[in-house]
């Protein structure tokens, strides 16, 4: 098995650059969402809702992150009761 930079393996690195790839889209969509709603739609598709591609986004994250099991501890994403609690406690809207 041949190393790549940093002791990384080209399948860690590319694993990460899906990785980043994934997270960067959810974040672009998130922004567009921020900005213009969730029912909002690019100007050429009024099919497909900010809704909507965000979600699709998140999959594809999620899909990510479950790939990524095999570089991270595998109960890393298990325990996401807690915290999704300790999160909720610092926001001031999730609650109501």
């Amino acid at each position: 098995m041949s190393h790549h930079f940093y002791e990384l393996t080209p399948a860690e690195a590319e694993r990460l650059a899906m990785l980043i790839d994934a997270a960067s889209d959810v974040i672009k969509i998130a922004a567009k969402t921020l900005m213009h709603g969730y029912e909002s739609y690019h100007p050429t598709d009024s099919s497909i809702t900010n809704r909507m591609l965000l979600s699709r986004e998140v999959t594809d994250l999620c899909a990510m992150v479950e790939l990524m099991d095999r570089d991270f501890d595998p109960t890393v994403c298990q325990d996401t009761a807690s915290v999704i609690e300790r999160k909720l406690r610092y926001t001031n809207h999730q609650l109501d």
